[in-house]
């Protein structure tokens, strides 16, 4: 792919590649629960879901109970290599934690002498366990967020700046955790290119607020600048011209001002206000663009 990616960059010098940024996400979710603690949770609650699948009373139980008690997420497992669907699985058990202990509590007898005994056993002293909650809980917490992610990614129209954005908002997001946010961090750099960082920085609002890490806005800058030598060298000292004066201006906006760009995509503001700036810029070369 990356071959691929180098020939089209030659061809048409317009076009930058990148890898695909909710395939990224998925991998951070296998990052995030690679730990011996996740693993043996996830084994544990697959333990219980398939328990319950796989015994046709038990699962009538606990659907009747799950029902009565206004609980509408029904167990599921996971799907191998797609991470995101972890999410589902442990939070639909999570949801779904008051209405087993309570059957664990009100059929502890018919429970305990299903087969294989020794399954049934193991099941109902997870049910009875606090930590085993407590960690579940904790898995759920770690991966709801880039779980929740992944589809906004995958959308057809998402802009390449969101890319950046959420990347960032993970790592705030795990801020009491520093094994995780190295995993954030490993991630983007895996996926990351210039581009996510230049479409980050032509959006008004992140062009004022800054980056989340310690990225240099003039490094952008810059690659904004080789990329306008590769598709036309006349344009470029103009681009470099107009990409300073426009992250200044983003950085010095009254309130006011930032109410109003601030709600537009990079796309309005471009399409509109932009357009006006780069006409203005053309029409008069010698003068800076305003």
């Amino acid at each position: 792919m990356k071959a691929a990616w180098k020939l089209i960059e030659v061809k048409f010098p317009h076009i930058s590649a990148s890898g695909c940024a909710a395939h990224g996400m998925n991998l951070l979710i296998k990052d995030i629960t690679s730990t011996t603690e996740s693993a043996k949770t996830i084994k544990e609650s697959e333990k219980i879901i398939k328990f319950i699948k796989n015994h046709h009373l038990v699962k009538a139980m606990f659907d009747e109970r799950r029902l009565a008690a206004n609980v509408l997420s029904s167990l599921c497992l996971p799907v191998p290599t797609r991470w995101y669907s972890l999410f589902n699985s442990m939070n639909n058990l999570l949801v779904s934690k008051y209405v087993l202990i309570k059957l664990a509590d009100e059929k502890y007898d018919e429970l305990k002498d299903m087969q294989p005994k020794s399954t049934s056993a193991a099941v109902l002293t997870l049910l009875k366990s606090n930590a085993f909650w407590d960690r579940l809980a904790k898995l759920v917490k770690d991966i709801e967020f880039p779980s929740n992610i992944i589809g906004k990614l995958e959308s057809d129209d998402a802009p390449l700046s969101l890319v950046y954005d959420y990347f960032g908002q993970l790592y705030n997001y795990y801020e009491n955790d520093e094994a995780i946010q190295l995993k954030v961090m490993s991630r983007l750099k895996f996926i990351f290119t210039p581009f996510m960082g230049l479409a980050f920085l032509l959006t008004p609002k992140h062009a004022a607020d800054g980056f989340y890490f310690e990225e240099n806005k003039l490094d952008f800058i810059a690659a904004a600048y080789d990329q306008a030598i590769k598709v036309n060298p006349e344009i470029a000292d103009n681009v470099h011209l107009q990409m300073i004066e426009f992250t200044g201006e983003m950085a010095t906006l009254t309130q006011k001002r930032k109410d109003t760009l601030f709600k537009m995509s990079a796309k309005n503001y471009w399409n509109i206000i932009g357009r006006e700036i780069i006409q203005h810029s053309l029409k008069s070369p010698s003068q800076s663009p305003k």
